[in-house]
């Protein structure tokens, strides 16, 4: 249940044009992405971040600075360095790369991918069998 801590960003901001499923969900439901990340990452709950990213949309300055706000707690809780302006100046001019990504890093974080439509898959490497589980039952 802990989050790993990483100190620098693995995933590069164009990394989601290469994962079509990712790519499709950050351009197509972006703010819905944000919140899942807001959600695992544990800033916001899921439906008032999501809301208030939708409600913040077509206000593209004021959408830039609450997902500045809300995408610098995220990186601190992931233990990921962030800028509150360059996280600004990425969600004005390229939100769904930058979405993508978030998502591609929390995917990596919990081990899982997820897949259109909502099919997700465990990336988590299987452990062996343990041997002594037959000799306790």
């Amino acid at each position: 249940d802990e989050l790993r801590l990483l100190s620098t960003r693995e995933v590069d901001l164009f990394s989601c044009c290469k994962d079509r499923s990712t790519c499709a969900y950050a351009v197509c439901c972006g703010p819905a992405v944000a919140a899942k990340n807001y959600e695992v990452g544990r800033v916001l709950s899921f439906w008032p971040s999501c809301i208030m990213l939708y409600l913040a949309m077509p206000f593209s300055c004021v959408f830039a600075v609450l997902r500045a706000v809300l995408s610098s707690k995220l990186k601190r809780n992931m233990g990921l360095e962030g800028s509150c302006l360059q996280d600004f100046c990425l969600n004005l001019f390229c939100f769904p790369c930058e979405v993508g990504r978030e998502s591609m890093e929390v995917d990596d974080m919990l081990e899982v991918e997820i897949r259109c439509f909502n099919k997700v898959r465990s990336i988590a490497p299987e452990l062996p069998p343990n041997p002594a589980a037959g000799f306790l039952s």
